[in-house]
C-alpha cells in the first residue's frame, strides 16, 4: 500500500486505526463523483421512501405502497410490485432475482425468475418494518420496532428474534464475516453474530454513539458512520469508536460512498457535498431539487440513485 495514500487517509482516521483496511477500499480509484444528472426515472405517484440496487437492477419503494424495479442499462421500468397497503420503507436483494420489500403490513419477497410473490412474512402489525438486510441468500433480517427477526424466507420460518431493549431499530447492514450491525434512536450501535442463524444469534457488543444517519462498511472490521455533524470510524472487532471527524458543521441527513473514494453528504436543506475519502478534500457540491433525499450507490461503482421523500422522481447522477 502506498505510503502517500496511507498518510492522506489521516484526515478521517485521526489516530492508529487500521489505515490499510480503509485504503484497501479506495486504492486504484482515480475519478471522483461530480453529481452530474444523467437520467430521471418516473413511475411512482408519491415520494420515494427506499432504494436498493444489485447488478443491473434498481428497486424503489414509495409512499404510494408500490415497488418499481428498473433496468439500469436502459433506464426503463421492468416491474411494478404491489400488495402492501402502506408505504414501503425497506428493500433488500437476497439474490439478483429475489427482492424483499417491507411495510407496516409485513414483508413480501418477490422472485423475478418466477414472476410471483414467493413469500409473505407477517412480522408485527403494530410496528412498521423499518429496515431489511440479507444475511445470506436464504436468511433475511427484518427490523420492526425494538426487534430484529431473522427469517428463513423460503420456509416462512423465523430462526431468531433479536431484541434491542432501549430503542427502535432504524438501520442495519450485514458484514461479510456474519456480523449484523444495527443502529436506532437510542444512540447506540449493536453488533450481532448472525453467521449461523440455525445455531442461534447472539449480541456481541453495544457501542454508545449519539445519532446515526448512515452506515457504510469499509471492511469486515471497519465501519463508517455519520451523525448529524460528524463522521465516525467504528472498529467492529473491539467495538471502539476509533476516530471522529467533524463534518464541517453541516447538518447531515444521509451519507454514502460512490466510486469507492467519494463520500457524499446529503445536507439538511437539499444540498449535497462530495468529499474525497482519501484526502478529505471537498470535490464538489450540488443542489438537489427536493427535500428528504434517499441515496443509493449504483452497482457499477460510478453512479448514484437519488429519490426524494417529497418528490415522485428518481435521479441518476454520475
Amino acid at each position: 500500500m502506498s505510503e502517500v495514500v496511507e498518510a492522506s487517509c489521516k484526515w478521517l482516521l485521526n489516530g492508529p486505526l487500521p489505515v490499510r483496511e480503509v485504503c484497501a477500499l479506495v486504492a486504484g480509484y482515480a475519478r471522483s463523483f461530480q453529481g452530474t444528472h444523467f437520467a430521471t426515472l418516473l413511475g411512482h405517484t408519491k415520494g420515494i421512501s427506499a432504494l436498493a440496487a444489485r447488478d443491473n437492477l434498481l428497486a424503489s419503494g414509495s409512499f404510494d405502497a408500490d415497488v418499481c424495479v428498473w433496468d439500469l442499462r436502459t433506464m426503463s421500468l421492468l416491474h411494478v410490485l404491489r400488495g402492501h397497503q402502506f408505504a414501503v420503507y425497506a428493500l433488500a436483494f437476497l439474490k439478483p432475482e429475489v427482492l424483499a420489500y417491507g411495510s407496516h403490513d409485513g414483508v413480501r419477497v418477490w422472485d423475478f425468475s418466477e414472476r410471483t410473490t414467493q413469500t409473505r412474512l407477517m412480522i408485527d402489525r403494530k410496528r412498521a418494518v423499518t429496515a431489511l438486510a440479507a444475511v445470506n441468500e436464504d436468511y433475511l433480517a427484518a427490523a420492526h420496532g425494538k426487534s430484529i427477526s431473522i427469517w428463513d424466507y423460503k420456509l416462512k420460518k423465523r430462526a431468531a428474534k433479536l431484541v434491542n431493549p432501549t430503542g427502535w431499530v432504524e438501520q442495519m447492514l450485514v458484514l461479510g464475516n456474519g456480523v449484523l450491525v444495527s443502529s436506532g434512536n437510542d444512540g447506540a450501535f449493536i453488533l450481532w453474530d448472525v453467521g449461523n442463524p440455525l445455531a442461534g444469534c447472539a449480541r456481541l457488543r453495544t457501542v454508545a454513539c449519539y445519532g446515526c444517519v448512515g452506515l457504510i462498511a469499509l471492511s469486515n472490521n471497519t465501519l463508517l458512520s455519520a451523525g448529524w455533524d460528524e463522521i465516525r470510524i467504528l472498529n467492529t472487532n473491539s467495538g471502539a469508536i476509533e476516530s471522529r471527524n467533524q463534518a464541517d458543521g453541516f447538518q447531515v441527513t444521509h451519507v454514502t460512498v460512490v466510486d469507492g473514494c467519494s463520500l457524499i453528504f446529503a445536507l439538511h436543506g437539499g444540498g449535497a457535498v462530495v468529499r474525497s475519502l482519501v484526502t478529505g478534500a471537498e470535490l464538489s457540491r450540488f443542489q438537489m431539487p427536493y427535500l428528504m433525499p434517499v441515496l443509493c450507490p449504483l452497482p457499477n461503482g460510478h453512479g448514484l440513485a437519488v429519490g426524494y421523500g417529497v418528490g415522485d422522481e428518481i435521479n441518476i447522477l454520475y
